[in-house]
């Protein structure tokens, strides 16, 4: 009986070794790919908000220099 308890033992210490390595082993290139996907995903995002950002700071100063040259009579 101990000797059947002992090889269980082993094979379960053993199970969760080579569980371990080879869940490390595979793991770090799955986070990676999801990190640069994610990363890509979110540069993306941060560029369309920046093009925004210019594109209505534009738009905003053409209002102005047209509302300030309405003030000022200098119709075009």
């Amino acid at each position: 009986m101990s000797r059947i308890l002992q090889l269980s033992m082993g094979v379960l210490i053993l199970g969760f070794v080579l569980g371990y390595i080879i869940g490390r082993g595979a793991s770090p290139a799955c986070i990676m790919s999801e990190a640069n996907l994610y990363s890509e995903e979110k540069i993306r995002r941060h560029m369309d908000l920046l093009v925004l950002r210019q594109e209505t700071q534009v738009q905003a100063t053409e209002y102005l220099i047209d509302v300030m040259s309405q003030i000022n009579g200098d119709y075009e």
